[in-house]
């Protein structure tokens, strides 16, 4: 994406009456973020965690660091006016066991 692209897409977002845009599992170039931060479209972003993974100590160390090299990158746009930690997570608790709140099966 270039900042051509971004503010071509903003426009189209615009014209479409909306003010919020999703950034789904990543994290975009921070032109995006200072284009939202002019014009006032605010952004939901979402964190890489997505769905099943390991239900490690390693694991959710290495989750809170990139996470928390996120949020140091990030914190300083008035645009982001949501932080999602996970991304759909799964029926299964972190003791392997289904949840009672779901029918599905892990």
């Amino acid at each position: 994406m270039s900042c051509e692209s971004y503010k071509r897409d903003m426009e189209l977002i615009k014209e479409a009456n909306l003010n919020l845009i999703r950034l789904h599992v990543h994290v975009e170039r921070p032109e995006l973020y200072d284009l939202c931060d002019h014009i006032g479209i605010m952004i939901y972003q979402d964190f890489e965690l997505n769905w099943y993974h390991p239900a490690t100590y390693e694991f959710e160390e290495r989750a809170i660091n990139v996470f928390r090299e996120m949020l140091y990158m990030l914190w300083n746009h008035p645009s982001i006016i949501v932080w999602c930690c996970r991304n759909e997570p799964p029926s299964v608790n972190y003791y392997g066991r289904p949840d009672q709140r779901s029918s599905r099966k892990p």
